[in-house]
């Protein structure tokens, strides 16, 4: 079988994997397989971050990655079985969307990498995520977006927290941390219906807009 078509059988396969982040992981393994050879390497960011750390509590509609879309790019993803429609590359036969919206990272972020059998997949790292999140929820007023950063909280270690915290002072963000960690302790204490919740990350977004 050519590697052509041994990575279409693979992006099929990856296709119908049913746990969201599982799925995403092994789409992002297929992707890097077809790069590697021209030195290329994009990185998850975005809506399917997300779904990724939260292990897919959260559902992502297309897979966002961070590349340089170049001629390349689109010969490998035409190989693939992709179209290319505007910024939009769609897999008619998969349903799959993938689109490249940046071509680098913005300055300070950082990925991690994962390593899947024996190839590297990179994802921007979680807090530089969070800090995404945080900017749309408190400038963009986007209540959803505060349910993901509550689910993200969960899974960031001690240091990890010390580093968000110093880069939500930088971008500034720490205000709409604080009051979402706050809330999060609140969640756990009390016991608070997702509802009650949602209300009060809009009652969040309604006193930061005064």
């Amino acid at each position: 079988m050519k590697k052509s078509d041994l990575l279409k059988k693979e992006l099929r396969d990856a296709a119908l994997i049913t746990r969201r982040d599982k799925r995403t992981l092994a789409l992002s393994v297929v992707l890097q397989k077809a790069l590697l050879p021209y030195k290329l390497y994009p990185i998850l960011v975005g809506g399917s971050a997300v779904e990724y750390y939260t292990r897919g509590e959260y559902a992502s509609g297309d897979i966002d990655y961070v590349l340089p879309t170049s001629d390349i790019l689109k010969e490998i993803m035409a190989q693939l079985g992709f179209k290319k429609e505007g910024r939009l590359f769609i897999h008619p036969e998969l349903h799959l969307v993938i689109e490249f919206p940046s071509s680098y990272l913005e300055k300070n972020e950082t990925f991690d990498e994962i390593t899947e059998g024996n190839i590297k997949v990179r994802i921007i790292a979680l807090e530089d995520l969070i800090i995404d999140r945080l900017n749309t929820f408190k400038w963009g007023k986007v209540t959803a977006e505060g349910e993901n950063i509550l689910l993200l909280l969960d899974k960031l270690s001690e240091g990890g927290f010390r580093n968000l915290k110093q880069k939500a002072k930088f971008h500034d963000v720490l205000d709409m941390l604080n009051k979402l960690v706050s809330l999060k302790d609140k969640i756990q204490k009390k016991h608070l219906t997702k509802i009650k919740a949602t209300d009060l990350l809009k009652e969040i977004i309604h006193k930061n807009r005064c």
